[in-house]
């Protein structure tokens, strides 16, 4: 199945266009905790970006899936 990871940053939805094929949600979640990871470190010192800022997956039927 193929799952889509938007970026929500300051309010603004960024939409991933493109999904990945995964097998389960298991391995969504770690993907999507591996982004929100990445994500945090990169805005760690901007602290306009603070508790704003999330992963968002949707499923290829634009399903909300979960968020991180």
């Amino acid at each position: 199945m193929r799952y889509y990871f938007h970026v929500r940053l300051k309010g603004e939805l960024f939409l991933d266009q493109n999904g990945v094929e995964m097998n389960d949600i298991v391995e969504v979640r770690v993907e999507a905790e591996k982004i929100a990871s990445e994500l945090a470190e990169d805005l760690i010192l901007d602290f306009e970006c603070a508790g704003a800022n999330a992963v968002e997956v949707t499923s290829n039927s634009n399903k909300s899936l979960l968020r991180v």
